[in-house]
């Protein structure tokens, strides 16, 4: 029985970690995207992936959907329920910020739109992955109130999923390991996604301290 090659168990490690919707909605992406064989170095960054608004949109709610391309689930906390619609979230880029709106939806304040702003780089103000957003989300101030934290974390889960699987697409470095998102960077309309080689450093087994 042959073994299986890098590229496949490339795949397979890809399929492990993304929802393959996810990763189909990729690779269709970047199959208009020019990049020739090339093998990273450590450290070392690949042309920006440029996504224009709609399309990030797109991706980022198959990263919602999950494995399961689920189109709406149930939170629950302290004896309060709220209806999310994954399917509804949009997404609007300005310069700078990648504000991402997510609908809720309960009984008593029926369907709400809570709004993320999150703060990244720019062409002139690189910022890697760093991102920074406000204590609440806008919007319902109740819902926000009870809800904000888990918006807030959803909506940022799915922007590193959509830039990781958008850089693991891109390349892999010199030991067969997908490129990572070293940094988001939005302008009016569009985000792009620059992937990354990992460093040596971040490649290194780190020996464990032996106890005394």
């Amino acid at each position: 029985m042959s073994e299986p090659s890098k590229d496949g168990a490339r795949v397979a490690r890809l399929r492990r970690a993304y929802p393959r919707a996810l990763l189909r909605a990729g690779d269709e992406v970047l199959a208009n995207v020019p990049h020739p064989p090339h093998t990273f170095e450590p450290g070392e960054v690949a042309e920006p992936v440029t996504l224009p608004e709609r399309t990030f949109e797109r991706l980022l709610r198959f990263a919602l959907a999950g494995a399961e391309g689920r189109e709406r689930v149930v939170w629950s906390h302290r004896g309060s329920e709220v209806l999310v619609h994954l399917d509804r979230t949009r997404v609007r880029v300005l310069d700078g910020y990648v504000l991402v709106a997510i609908v809720l939806e309960t009984e008593q304040t029926g369907v709400q739109e809570l709004t993320v702003p999150f703060a990244v780089g720019t062409e002139e103000r690189l910022a890697g992955m760093l991102a920074v957003t406000e204590r609440h989300p806008r919007g319902h101030r109740a819902l926000g109130e009870t809800w904000g934290e888990g918006v807030i974390a959803t909506a940022w889960r799915a922007v590193l999923e959509v830039a990781g699987v958008i850089a693991a697409l891109r390349g892999s470095d010199g030991n067969d390991q997908p490129l990572r998102a070293g940094a988001i960077v939005a302008g009016r309309g569009e985000v792009a996604v620059v992937p990354q080689a990992k460093h040596t450093y971040e490649t290194v087994a780190v020996p464990e301290i032996e106890r005394r």
